[in-house]
């Protein structure tokens, strides 16, 4: 039986309710945990990716450091995040038409960072609207996806800017040290 949030884990990537009730349990606030359908319409409260408490002092202590696309292709975090990917884009696009990619775990294994411009044109090109995986726009409420900021801070530009703005970004905190 589920008596507390700890025995919510299991359930936190596959159901919106898990993530809803439990939202620090299934990493709601952790801009670089497992979880990456971490979207108000993935069940996450809106708050949890405010640049606020938890989700904000993870921003602050990352590294301003972007890997190459084979290093995320080795990195289970990101494979987790692109097997996830493409679930959430499974679920938006039910009926495949359209689609800016059919195997989006590949598309997202093979991009590494690139997967913001090519993920941004896809859906511009397919649907006309403009988005912005930097900040978790991926598609607007459809898909409630992470960040990617800070996985991918040279992508995102995430130098030259204030510090405020860095984490308004979704950036780590240290690219203001950085970017001096």
């Amino acid at each position: 039986g589920i008596e507390s949030c700890a025995d919510m884990t299991r359930f936190c990537k596959r159901w919106p309710l898990a993530r809803a009730l439990c939202p620090s349990t299934c990493g709601c606030d952790d801009p670089t945990g497992e979880l990456f359908a971490t979207g108000s319409s993935s069940g996450c409260p809106a708050a949890c990716t405010a640049v606020a408490g938890a989700y904000r002092s993870s921003l602050e202590a990352l590294p301003c450091v972007e890997r190459t696309q084979q290093e995320l292709a080795s990195d289970p975090l990101w494979q987790e995040w692109a097997r996830q990917f493409h679930y959430q884009v499974d679920l938006a696009w039910k009926y495949g038409r359209g689609r800016p990619c059919t195997n989006c775990t590949e598309y997202m294994m093979s991009s590494g960072c690139g997967i913001i411009a090519k993920w941004s044109d896809a859906v511009n090109a397919s649907i006309g609207w403009s988005v912005d995986p930097c900040n978790g726009n991926w598609m607007h409420d459809l898909i409630g996806l992470k960040a990617v900021a800070a996985y991918c801070p040279v992508t995102c530009g995430c130098s030259g800017m204030t510090h405020e703005a860095l984490l308004q970004r979704h950036c780590p905190g240290t690219c203001a040290a950085s970017s001096r």
